[in-house]
């Protein structure tokens, strides 16, 4: 599959009137092109008509003319790299912004074989240079074109025979460059995953800086890190080595060997009378541009394969389908009767064989189920099926009858609650976090939500009571408090079934009682439907009803 396609389509889809935008830009540079090209012409008149002539008064408003033109094309330059420059960030952010999208809505599958610190570095990368080869490298082709056609006319007109010579340039100058640019792609390419290597050991140390710390683990991955930034370094010398090559190659070598020659052939024509002197110096002038105009072809097939090589990742995944692309008849939830898990088998991949093996279970609306059972037999996977975040290879579950496939994943989750063992909260305040269940919530409703999880006294002895720092996922705060917090949001979000995910295993015996008796109050005071996974006893106290897997 063509990624880049996908991302070509949308920076189209991201510019408004995308066909106007690019016209525009290309009369722009066209313009300027032009308008460089008559300072030449000017000069060629002088010599060969206005100092033969000593036509004074013309020489006179031809230096006007070399003071204006600049003037004019500085402006219309400056005006189109300005625009340019906020359209190409613009639209390098939008790259970002869907790539990060695409990313958070992939299914748990996609996270579970793909480390995060990786699709940190490449949902970063906003591809402002691909973005420029759309927005301003396209037109600027198109307007070389037309450039190239008039100059070589020019041409032409001074000397056929030179000018024919001239072509020869093209091929001597692209095919070359179109081997660099295979290989500046693949290199860019293995940038861009050292690079996501790099910014996975940086996040795993910082994530884990306390096993870093208690198990001596800073001078290993220090030791880590120079090893990839030294292949990363070894790459990117190869690439510069490539790229200063392909650059002396276009800008040194060629170009003084055609200048020179072409020089040469020239000056001899004048002595045989074919060419006039200022002639000659429109053609020198001329070459240049005509030059630079083969280099600016030649720079954008170099450019475009070495972004394809550094963004082929993130093209990628803006190809992949999402959860929002499943299809679904978007049928309401509903759960006044119960939960029912019928004939699951499921298995996380071939190779660890079936996690649920024909696996069946109902639950009554607002009963208490506690699974049991030992380790790896799947009591935490069945919860992950029961929100959606993976597919059920065989059998179904079915909320009021309805089969879960034939509701939108958002519908279940907002109807679901699901506390993890180890919940994770954002680095902020209080009520931030508890924000993420209630956007927009009053502050009595979030003390009413803490003081329902035995947190009221708690927050009132804080200085700032609900505006307080908790660190990052919540640091500064206990186990026991993340855990209630954690079962706040739910509260919050007023969802009918919540789903406890060995909530007490960290937990001191006091403290899980205490929790264990504020869900059973929670249960009967709002009609929750409990299905909790445990290995602690105490539970299964509370609990209407305990079945054991495996």
């Amino acid at each position: 599959m063509n990624h880049n396609k996908t991302a070509d389509k949308l920076i189209r889809d991201s510019i408004p009137h995308f066909s106007l935008h690019i016209a525009f830009a290309f009369i722009l540079y066209l313009s300027v092109r032009l308008i460089a090209l008559l300072p030449a012409v000017v000069m060629s008149r002088i010599i060969d008509v206005y100092i033969p002539d000593q036509n004074v008064k013309a020489i006179l408003l031809s230096i006007i003319l070399f003071v204006v033109l600049p003037v004019i094309n500085a402006g219309i330059s400056a005006f189109q790299q300005h625009r340019i420059a906020v359209s190409g960030r613009k639209l390098g952010q939008v790259l970002f912004i869907k790539c990060f999208e695409k990313i958070v809505y992939q299914p748990l599958r996609f996270f579970d074989t793909n480390n995060s610190g990786e699709l940190a570095t490449y949902c970063r990368s906003e591809a402002m240079e691909y973005v420029l080869l759309w927005i301003m490298d396209l037109p600027q082709m198109l307007s070389n074109f037309a450039v190239s056609a008039v100059v070589f006319v020019m041409l032409i007109r001074v000397h056929p025979l030179l000018a024919v010579m001239q072509l020869l340039y093209i091929p001597i100058l692209i095919l070359p460059s179109k081997w660099f640019g295979k290989m500046t792609e693949r290199f860019a390419e293995q940038m861009m995953q050292y690079r996501g290597k790099s910014g996975q050991i940086v996040s795993d140390t910082f994530r884990g800086i306390r096993t870093v710390k208690s198990l001596l683990l800073e001078k290993r991955q220090i030791t880590k890190l120079e090893t990839i930034n030294k292949n990363t370094v070894d790459i990117w010398s190869k690439s510069t080595a490539l790229e200063n090559i392909h650059g002396v190659w276009i800008n040194v070598l060629v170009d003084s060997l055609f200048i020179g020659v072409t020089f040469g052939l020239g000056a001899y024509f004048v002595i045989r009378g074919s060419v006039t002197v200022g002639g000659l110096i429109l053609f020198l002038n001329y070459m240049p541009q005509f030059f630079s105009i083969v280099k600016d072809l030649s720079h954008m097939n170099f450019n475009f394969h070495k972004q394809l090589g550094q963004y082929k990742k993130l093209f990628e995944i803006l190809s992949m389908e999402d959860e929002r692309d499943i299809p679904c008849e978007n049928l309401p939830f509903s759960c006044n009767r119960g939960i029912e898990a019928k004939n699951i088998t499921f298995a996380y991949d071939e190779t660890r064989g079936n996690v649920l093996d024909n696996f069946s279970v109902n639950v009554k609306s607002g009963e208490w189920l506690a699974v049991t059972g030992p380790s790896g037999i799947g009591k935490s996977t069945l919860l992950q099926l029961m929100i959606g975040n993976y597919p059920i290879e065989n059998g179904e579950i079915l909320f009021d009858g309805t089969p879960a496939a034939k509701i939108s994943r958002k519908e279940i989750r907002e109807n679901i609650a699901y506390v993890a063992q180890e919940p994770y909260l954002f680095p902020g305040t209080l009520r931030e976090n508890l924000e993420l269940a209630l956007p927009n919530g009053s502050t009595a409703r979030f003390l009413s939500a803490m003081e329902d999880v035995g947190l009221g006294k708690f927050v009132s002895e804080l200085a700032d009571g609900l505006d307080t720092e908790i660190g990052e996922n919540g640091v500064q705060l206990s186990g026991g408090q993340k855990q209630r917090i954690a079962i706040a949001q739910g509260i919050l979000r007023g969802s009918p079934v919540m789903l406890l995910d060995e909530i007490t295993s960290n937990l001191d015996t006091e403290t899980e009682e205490e929790i264990c008796n504020m869900i059973q109050k929670l249960r009967r005071e709002k009609k929750l439907t409990l299905i909790s996974v445990t290995h602690r006893p105490m539970i299964l106290q509370y609990a209407d009803r305990n079945i054991e897997l495996g």
